[in-house]
């Protein structure tokens, strides 16, 4: 930003300015962020689809409810199962791990 004069001593017409001007600041640096956080999200797609390209067929083949049981639940200690948490998250190791384009 820059400094502000005292505006104890400016026009109102002055004041006026200086308020445009930062508005004008504030709009650019909104569009700014709102381009940034498309094209964010944009890498984001692209990423997850060519990593969904790396899994193993019979991964991709899978129902929800086999891929839950194979990976996403994990034996407690008292002999019962429990959820290891996030799918997204169990499916970004796979990506990472797996070699690419597998079948």
């Amino acid at each position: 930003g820059h400094d502000l004069p005292d505006l104890n001593v400016l026009q109102p017409e002055s004041i006026q300015v200086i308020l445009s001007d930062i508005q004008n600041q504030i709009k650019v640096k909104q569009e700014s962020l709102s381009i940034r956080g498309v094209e964010i999200a944009k890498k984001q797609q692209e990423e997850f689809f060519v990593g969904t390209m790396k899994l193993d067929k019979k991964v991709k083949k899978m129902t929800i409810r086999e891929f839950n049981l194979k990976h996403m639940t994990k034996p407690d200690g008292n002999g019962n199962d429990s959820s290891s948490g996030c799918i997204l998250e169990a499916l970004k190791a796979m990506m990472l791990n797996s070699a690419p384009y597998t079948s």
